[in-house]
């Protein structure tokens, strides 16, 4: 069951990923800006709030359980991708409204491994 929960959200991450991966291939311009704004203003700020009532119908402070799982590491990865703001044309506060992705996105970062590795990377 665990990794059926885990699929569920790894995969509807995916899925949101595959919807802005078009727009890395276009040149900067225009028509990227308004092709992520659209994005951002509709299917993908949906899938995001469909991701975050996933999560929060779970019991745990992580996506599903009380421990670690690679759906919490694929939430932290791909909230820290949006909470960057490197994506142009995708605000930085498009999570805002979703408040449990946050959460997990925090705990996760918190964690000592996470935060070690984080460390790690940053000196690299």
């Amino acid at each position: 069951w665990e990794a059926a929960k885990a699929d569920e959200v790894i995969f509807a991450w995916e899925d949101a990923t595959q919807l802005v991966r078009p727009t890395i291939f276009m040149p900067d311009g225009e028509e990227k800006l308004a092709k992520r704004k659209e994005l951002a203003e509709g299917k993908l700020a949906d899938l995001l709030k469909a991701i975050d009532k996933v999560v929060a119908a779970n019991p745990g402070p992580y996506c599903f359980s009380e421990s670690l799982t690679m759906a919490d590491l694929v939430t932290y990865t791909k909230a820290d991708m949006f909470l960057s703001g490197l994506l142009d044309g995708i605000p930085a506060s498009i999570l805002d409204p979703c408040s449990r992705l946050l959460a997990v996105h925090k705990m996760v970062g918190e964690h000592p491994k996470v935060r070690a590795w984080n460390e790690k990377q940053a000196k690299a």
